[in-house]
């Protein structure tokens, strides 16, 4: 008599209980060697339920070891005060670092991810801040690559001509990453955001520079977004006739703003910083020209 009771494997979890049971030892168990399994197991009790996701893929498994082990070193010897810390987690508390943890695993780009390893060790081991902190968790999860670079030259420019003084009132003509000229003698004027959002990169043939045009776009983009989020604080100068709220002239750092430019690290970081710069007969303006500059 044939037996049909033969184990079945790779059997998917059936509930989000059993994900949790599969997924924390999991999370302490990468690679075995390579990873702490103290914080792994730490880490993987937090989120069980979404480690379980890290296995989809080979690729996706490789990349996300590498940020739980950017998040492993970074908190270093301070690992008894995370483990205690997030064994005392309110329910409020589990859920915000679960937001910031899934969005470090599972969406955030490669470039954001040091800022969010800083982020989730600051929210667990500084616990008095954990207020102020989940505005900055929520500015996080809302931020993409674009983004990225304009805070980080942003944070270049505050370092360099402003002595590292987040408190000052930033000028846009030290932010403006276009140069524009603006009369056959060689005038140089600095793209407004307005000017940005609307161009149209063209070479001597009329043909669209598609990479750049879009890049010129994507960054005033982030501009407004960053006002939107509250990172930046701005003020702008109207005019007789028509104007737009996008344009900068001035702009502070907010407190939540300064906490994610002070995430972001220089040294290491590999973005092109150059300013772009536009001759006179290669721009197409989306809006009219004859505003002040």
């Amino acid at each position: 008599m044939c037996s049909n009771n033969k184990r079945k494997t790779n059997r998917k979890p059936s509930s989000v209980g059993s994900m949790v049971r599969i997924g924390a030892p999991v999370a302490g168990s990468m690679l075995g060697s390579t990873i702490n399994p103290i914080f792994g197991g730490v880490i993987g009790g937090v989120i069980g339920s979404i480690f379980a996701e890290m296995y989809t893929s080979v690729a996706e498994s490789k990349y996300t070891e590498r940020r739980l082990k950017m998040i492993e070193n970074y908190v270093g010897v301070n690992l008894d005060v995370f483990k205690d810390n997030i064994d005392n987690l309110t329910e409020h508390e589990h859920y915000m670092l679960k937001k910031i943890v899934r969005f470090h695993f599972f969406e955030v780009l490669p470039e954001l991810t040091p800022a969010t390893t800083k982020m989730i060790v600051s929210y667990v081991i500084e616990n008095s801040k954990r207020t102020a902190q989940e505005q900055v968790i929520e500015i996080l999860c809302q931020l993409n690559a674009f983004d990225y670079l304009v805070l980080t030259r942003m944070k270049r420019v505050i370092q360099d001509k402003y002595d590292n003084d987040y408190t000052r009132v930033c000028e846009w003509t030290d932010f403006s990453p276009v140069l524009r000229k603006t009369s056959k003698e060689g005038e140089i004027s600095r793209l407004r955001i307005s000017d940005m959002e609307a161009l149209t990169v063209v070479d001597e043939n009329d043909n669209v520079n598609t990479g750049l045009t879009t890049e010129i776009n994507a960054i005033a983009i982030s501009y407004t977004k960053l006002s939107h989020v509250k990172v930046i604080s701005k003020w702008y100068r109207t005019y007789t006739g028509m104007n737009t709220d996008t344009n900068i002239d001035q702009f502070l750092i907010t407190p939540f703003g300064k906490q994610i430019l002070e995430y972001i690290d220089l040294e290491n970081d590999e973005s092109d910083d150059q300013i772009i710069s536009l001759g006179l007969d290669l721009i197409k303006l989306g809006d009219p020209t004859d505003q002040p500059k």
